[in-house]
């Protein structure tokens, strides 16, 4: 009796009766898993960013790897790869934490868009806004573009400390801040998310908390009475960041 089966050698149906067994997980390469994607979908479930901030941040996010391999120079790729590298670190470290992943990110965002804007490279220590926030960010060549708790702070004091102050705009950046700020057990701090002269895990400077300790209370002296524990009371949680061992 003749077979109409074709004559394939007895190895190669081997070959295909195993891959047929293998799970579609298996047949195809997984793709990595993104720990800054997973860290910001975590924040989100657990209710420590709203709708916007997560929308907000995972647009950031995206842009950013683009920029990191689109950005006219390769110096301004290279600013942008530096804040994404950052952040990366962070986020495999489980550092990336809801209460910082917000700063984290402007950081990422302030350097991706001043490096796909069509401006002159940014110059070394000079300050940057993104537009519609108040929080300020220092550009430090091969760090990018980083939220600087210190000069947002400076910027406070210049409405307080004025003949009239401007108490509008003070208690704008005092509430911009407070969503900015990480609590650590009753104190609250500012923190710094890259190496500068030491370790790349996220520090805090006293000479920002010393600042934002005067700047809260000064901003609160300018309210009505019935509006100042808010102010009062961060300046309190800074005062005991400094009766923490570092």
């Amino acid at each position: 009796m003749h077979s109409f089966l074709p004559r394939i050698p007895f190895l190669s149906l081997l070959l295909v009766a195993a891959a047929l067994t293998l799970p579609t997980s298996a047949l195809a390469a997984k793709a990595p898993v993104d720990p800054v994607a997973v860290a910001i979908t975590k924040a989100f479930a657990a209710k420590e960013t709203s709708y916007v901030e997560t929308r907000d941040m995972r647009r950031a996010w995206t842009a950013s790897k683009f920029a990191a391999a689109k950005a006219s120079t390769e110096a301004r790729r290279r600013e942008v790869l530096a804040v994404r590298t950052y952040t990366v670190n962070l986020a495999k470290r489980g550092q990336l934490t809801p209460d910082r992943i917000v700063p984290v990110l402007l950081s990422v965002k302030a350097t991706t868009e001043h490096m796909m804007a069509k401006t002159p490279f940014p110059t070394h220590e000079n300050e940057y806004r993104i537009a519609g926030d108040v929080a300020v960010f220092t550009f430090y060549r091969g760090r990018g573009m980083q939220f600087q708790p210190f000069e947002t702070f400076k910027v406070g004091m210049s409405y307080v400390n004025k003949i009239d102050p401007e108490v509008d705009k003070a208690r704008e950046i005092a509430d911009r801040m407070l969503q900015l700020s990480v609590r650590k057990g009753n104190a609250l701090v500012w923190e710094y998310y890259f190496p500068f002269g030491g370790p790349a895990s996220p520090w805090t400077s006293s000479i920002s908390q010393a600042l934002g300790t005067e700047f809260f209370t000064r901003t609160a002296i300018h309210l009505p009475e019935a509006e100042r524990a808010p102010y009062l009371g961060t300046s309190d949680a800074m005062i005991r960041s400094f009766q923490r061992s570092t």
